[in-house]
């Protein structure tokens, strides 16, 4: 499980022989997940460029690559998996490099959703989709202050529950309900997982990531982890039917911003040296300062010392988690958030500072501070539970922690145990 980001990335792939190799055609094979592309987009295209779509669907990644696996090259031209399974079908040849010089709007994709490990150079995808995993709760029938994956244990909820049909999702959840990252590779942490999931599974209703809404829509099902479309669909249909985004999704989605902005640092830096120093102590610079023992923290100083135009956006990731950790209410929340907003911007008042999350929030704000309309009267989650220390309270004395003087000394060298963890290094390690 190597997904690196809140948001999974559905893309288009160029199989081998098929259209990609073809100047004229009657008709294309298309593969793709059902409702991605509305049968009215076929029509037009076929009226547009009289060509024929062959269009089929699949539920899961894993039914898409047993497809393309058993026909003979060539049965299907486009294809969309999702990020991971790239790197499974480049291995195994069934996809081919894509002739980007003939994509005359690939220099208008946005940049952070280029370049991504699982096909660093774009030879093989493009990205065509992105989106979120949210947390759907039927509020008819559900009235329990749901906040976060944690709380789906209990046994009220039992054979209610529609998960997608996602390794991935299914087993990063779980290590983001105990507090873990959710790309863990601890076995430790994987045993607890498994053991959480065990825990879990006389609530689960339903598997499906083809068209979990329609049990939510049914009332099979009360409470379901989907994609967003899949989760905004549902709503249509019945408005009692709330969504949340954990906030762990939430971190995923800043922190792949200000690893991009890690990137730029890496593509300016003068020599091989510094930027293998910024390349391998990316870890140090995504992990949340309270997972760094007394060493690393140190060394996270001297790179910051090294390189002041990472210091600040670092310790505007640190400044935001802590909104999740002393916003005890959907009003203090939005508050302390405006106020970071404006940590963002220049003198002037323009954002120089994480636009795209900035955007993201924005287009997604109900289903954000979802959290916090319920946090007030919730109980410590797990995962709060476990990365909640005196360090915050000692932040919060210090006016919320939004001084980045207080923040740098209180992240860095405050005198505070960490959570000790074993971590595969080689994991954090990429070619920039």
């Amino acid at each position: 499980m190597n997904s690196k980001r809140i948001v999974w990335l559905f893309l288009i792939i160029f199989l081998l022989t098929g259209c990609s190799n073809s100047k004229y055609m009657s008709s294309i094979n298309v593969l793709n997940w059902s409702s991605y592309i509305p049968n009215s987009v076929i029509r037009d295209f076929e009226d547009k460029y009289h060509i024929k779509v062959n269009y089929s669907t699949y539920s899961s990644n894993e039914e898409l690559l047993a497809k393309v696996s058993g026909v003979k090259s060539g049965t299907y031209d486009l294809i969309f998996p999702s990020d991971y399974m790239v790197e499974i079908m480049k291995d195994r040849d069934i996809i081919t490099k894509i002739d980007k010089s003939k994509l005359s709007h690939y220099k208008e994709i946005d940049q952070s959703f280029l370049g991504l490990d699982y096909d660093y150079y774009n030879d093989y995808s493009i990205p065509f989709l992105a989106a979120s995993v949210v947390l759907v709760v039927n509020r008819e029938i559900v009235n329990d202050d749901i906040i976060g994956y944690s709380d789906l244990l209990s046994d009220k909820y039992r054979d209610s529950i529609v998960l997608l049909d996602d390794t991935r999702i299914v087993i990063g959840s779980a290590l983001m309900a105990l507090g873990y990252d959710m790309n863990s590779l601890d076995v430790y942490e994987l045993n607890r997982a498994k053991e959480w999931l065990i825990e879990l599974k006389p609530n689960i209703k339903a598997f499906d990531s083809d068209s979990p809404k329609s049990f939510l829509i049914s009332n099979e099902a009360s409470i379901g982890l989907m994609w967003s479309a899949e989760a905004i669909l549902a709503k249509q249909e019945n408005p009692d039917i709330e969504i949340i985004i954990d906030r762990f999704h939430v971190m995923k989605t800043i922190l792949l911003e200000l690893d991009e902005i890690r990137k730029r640092i890496t593509k300016k830096a003068k020599d091989k040296k510094e930027r293998k120093s910024l390349k391998n102590n990316r870890f140090l610079i995504l992990t949340s300062s309270d997972n760094l023992a007394k060493w690393q923290r140190n060394a996270l100083s001297e790179l910051l010392n090294n390189y002041p135009e990472l210091e600040k956006p670092y310790m505007l990731k640190e400044s935001f988690r802590n909104i999740y950790d002393l916003a005890n209410s959907l009003e203090e929340a939005e508050e302390m958030y405006e106020e970071w907003i404006s940590d963002c911007c220049n003198e002037n008042g323009e954002i120089i500072y994480f636009e795209n999350f900035i955007n993201t929030v924005g287009n997604w704000h109900d289903e954000i501070f979802s959290y916090f309309k319920h946090k007030d009267e919730h109980d410590k989650t797990n995962a709060q539970t476990e990365s909640f220390n005196n360090k915050i309270k000692e932040i919060a004395g210090q006016g919320r922690g939004y001084s980045f003087e207080v923040l740098r000394a209180k992240m860095i060298f405050g005198g505070v145990k960490p959570i000790m963890k074993k971590y595969d290094f080689k994991a954090f390690e990429l070619d920039d």
